[in-house]
């Protein structure tokens, strides 16, 4: 799944991984794309980092940006990534692989398997 989870609770992210743990098996993968900070970083930070990006997203008019930037102001709780990992042992997933960092360091992949 891709940016999805940074919308739940700390709580309901780790309920969420468990229950798709039981979905795939013991021989299974689950994959996120999600917003990340890197060790350290608060959501603050992580938010500020957003924010400056604003000159790189050329296609949006002024009004779109700042309704996705409301957005994620809003809704979106990135975690870092030593959280990912944590989350994704205590959600019983004995590998975590972070796979892929974007450019802007705003958003990883991670690969959890069972």
């Amino acid at each position: 799944i891709g940016l999805s989870l940074h919308h739940f609770p700390i709580g309901a992210k780790l309920d969420l991984m468990r229950q798709v743990g039981r979905i795939v098996g013991p021989r299974g993968l689950f994959l996120i794309y999600e917003n990340t900070s890197p060790a350290g970083e608060d959501r603050e930070g992580w938010l500020q980092r957003w924010d400056e990006q604003e000159p790189l997203w050329t296609a949006y008019t002024p009004g779109e940006w700042d309704a996705m930037r409301t957005h994620v102001h809003a809704a979106d709780f990135p975690e870092t990534t030593t959280r990912w990992h944590e989350l994704g042992h205590a959600a019983g997933f004995r590998e975590v692989r972070e796979l892929f960092v974007a450019p802007t360091d705003l958003f990883r992949m991670y690969a959890f398997r069972a």
